[in-house]
């Protein structure tokens, strides 16, 4: 039976195990620790686990300590169909936050759904962003295009490696796997083709826009960033 509603029972049971899994180790445990980023309302559950919290440091608190840097977020204005102009919309954000900042433009692009993608990959804009921008580098990552890096696919220990070492503006379009287990500090820039209904997606993908790279602790240091 593969109906959807029997694998994403499969899934709720595989995650009920898990956690049953942590919770019989805790209980093994003479002293145990949990570092979390969970949303404020799953908090409640896993300090049915570990206890009450010892500490906490919220987003404005970390950019003030110099953790992490204050995020970007861009809305573009689109003219006509979003289906037949979203790459407008990815392009105007990239210029204007290329305008705004003297270092280059690492833009994380979170599609919804395989068309966004190829749409953004066959348009002019790209075509001119590319012109404009030489040391432009776009890559695209999905279950369905796979792993590609400037129109050459590659697997995904490379494009992972080539992505982080790549020195220059950097466009990576992803649909459902940047956000979660693919360690990219680099970005600066969050842009969203659509707006997720999930409260922790939409906080994961706000937050790979804050991460620290060494060059960025360069900047905040010097001040060229905040």
């Amino acid at each position: 039976d593969r109906s959807p509603s029997r694998g994403l029972g499969d899934v709720y049971k595989r995650q009920k195990d898990k956690w049953e899994q942590v919770k019989e180790l805790v209980n093994l445990s003479d002293e145990y620790y949990a570092f979390t980023a969970t949303l404020d309302k799953y908090r409640d559950k896993v300090e049915s686990v570990f206890g009450p919290t010892i500490y906490k440091l919220s987003a404005a608190d970390a950019i003030q300590k110099g953790l992490i840097w204050k995020p970007v977020w861009m809305i573009a204005n689109v003219e006509g169909k979003r289906e037949n102009n979203i790459a407008q919309g990815v392009a105007q954000a990239f210029r204007e936050h290329d305008a705004n900042n003297s270092y280059d433009v690492k833009a994380l692009v979170n599609c919804n759904y395989t068309p966004d993608v190829i749409a953004v990959m066959n348009s002019q804009q790209l075509v001119e962003l590319r012109k404009d921008f030489p040391t432009l580098m776009v890559a695209i990552i999905s279950s369905a295009t796979g792993c590609i890096i400037d129109d050459k696919k590659v697997d995904r220990p490379e494009w992972i490696k080539t992505v982080n070492g790549h020195n220059g503006a950097l466009l990576v379009l992803h649909i459902n796997i940047c956000n979660a287990g693919i360690d990219i500090p680099e970005f600066n820039l969050v842009v969203w083709a659509y707006m997720p209904t999930s409260e922790t997606y939409h906080t994961q993908g706000n937050g790979r826009g804050s991460r620290l790279s060494e060059q960025d602790r360069k900047r905040l240091e010097s001040g060229e960033i905040t």
